[in-house]
């Protein structure tokens, strides 16, 4: 009799590990501090559990209330999971967000995150979403997009560490899916420049009227930092919401956006590339988005903040492949999108043709401190110069 009773003891908790394999309370935490109840702005790779023990798990009945609990939402934090995640969700905050699944040294396979969606209109849930900003005596709001290659898991955990240090900003990630999982997929830098940033930067347009609450909240002031091929994202952003920008927000949406080591070509906010500003701001209608690099993506960012600064690196050893990509091998290798120099590693140049209505707009940084063996001298943003850039020369 007992050995029939374990047996279905064994069987029980057999089907419900294969249900999802991190239900367990030993695989998933809600106490762990690491990546929880850090917001969260989710791109085109998230959906609803399947099974409401899980959420019974995680956010139980009496301490969150039925709206938010059916509010839950699922999202990966491997590349090849998201692959099969359906591309026609648009752009949401999630908060209390919770990490649950292996951790990420022992097993990739099964990092997963749940969090509660706030709902565009819902200011008392907007208000739950940035507790946490203001439980840590944070007093701006910054929002960050990462790169190609780029897990889940470590973007939110760079985000969370970023948070613990003593700055004005509480650091929110934006994640979008990317090609590749590791350094051997930065041969699919085209795919993520010519097909996701673009799908992604249309479903991130749609984060635009929750943007738009909280600035009418006027409790917060946000800005945005971008890092690598997020700066690219930025630009398809940047021209599809230009009109309401313009229209509705002269006083802009952003304080400051920093562009860290831009995946961009060098002429973004040449004269070659931008008409006046007047000129540009009369010919806007709604909703336009070119959708590929053609003329005034300098103009566009512009007017979404009230300052923007490039922040480059000569030694940019992501610059010097993208510039070796130019090449008939690269062309083979990766394909033919990178026609330009990039700015990531020119930005002296890039300085010196800047148009000239964009002068007293953007600011250029050269770090110095950004190389040593073993590093790429690419992936500072979260370096102690850079974080003193910000925190020195945010405006006010």
């Amino acid at each position: 009799m007992a050995l029939v009773s374990y047996f279905c003891l064994y069987i029980v908790i057999f089907i419900g590990l294969t249900v999802e394999s991190w239900v367990s309370g030993a695989l998933c935490d809600p106490d762990d501090q690491r990546v929880n109840d850090v917001p969260v702005v989710i791109t085109n790779r998230m959906y609803k559990p399947k099974h409401m023990t899980n959420v019974d798990f995680l956010f139980p009945n009496g301490t969150y209330s039925e709206k938010q609990r059916n509010n839950v939402r699922k999202f990966y934090g491997t590349l090849k999971k998201i692959e099969r995640i359906d591309d026609s969700v648009g752009a949401e905050i999630l908060y209390d967000v919770k990490y649950c699944g292996k951790s990420r040294e022992e097993s990739l396979t099964s990092t997963t995150f749940y969090g509660i969606m706030a709902p565009n209109d819902d200011e008392e849930e907007l208000n739950k979403v940035f507790k946490k900003v203001e439980e840590k005596g944070k007093k701006r709001i910054l929002f960050q997009m990462h790169g190609i290659n780029t897990q889940p898991f470590d973007q939110i955990r760079e985000c969370d560490n970023f948070n613990e240090r003593p700055t004005d900003y509480f650091a929110v990630p934006i994640m979008w899916k990317n090609a590749g999982e590791n350094a051997k997929d930065a041969i699919k830098f085209c795919k993520d420049k010519d097909i996701n940033a673009m799908k992604i930067a249309e479903g991130l347009s749609d984060l635009w009227p929750i943007l738009e609450v909280i600035k009418k909240r006027d409790k917060m002031p946000m800005s945005l930092m971008a890092h690598s091929l997020g700066n690219h994202v930025l630009s398809i952003l940047a021209e599809s919401r230009s009109y309401d920008a313009h229209k509705y927000h002269p006083n802009h949406m952003f304080k400051d956006i920093y562009m860290v080591a831009p995946a961009v070509e060098l002429d973004m906010f040449s004269s070659n590339k931008n008409n006046a500003t007047t000129t540009y701001t009369a010919s806007l209608t709604p909703n336009k988005c070119i959708l590929e690099e053609k003329i005034d993506q300098g103009n566009g960012i512009s007017l979404l903040t009230d300052k923007v600064h490039v922040l480059w690196n000569r030694k940019d050893n992501a610059g010097f492949a993208l510039g070796r990509a130019r090449g008939i091998l690269g062309k083979i290798l990766i394909g033919s999108c990178i026609r330009n120099k990039g700015l990531l590693n020119n930005g002296d140049q890039a300085k010196k043709e800047i148009h000239g209505d964009l002068k007293d707009k953007v600011d250029f940084y050269h770090i110095q401190n950004a190389t040593w063996i073993g590093h790429d001298s690419h992936s500072y943003h979260f370096l102690d110069e850079a974080v003193s850039y910000y925190t020195a020369n945010r405006t006010y």
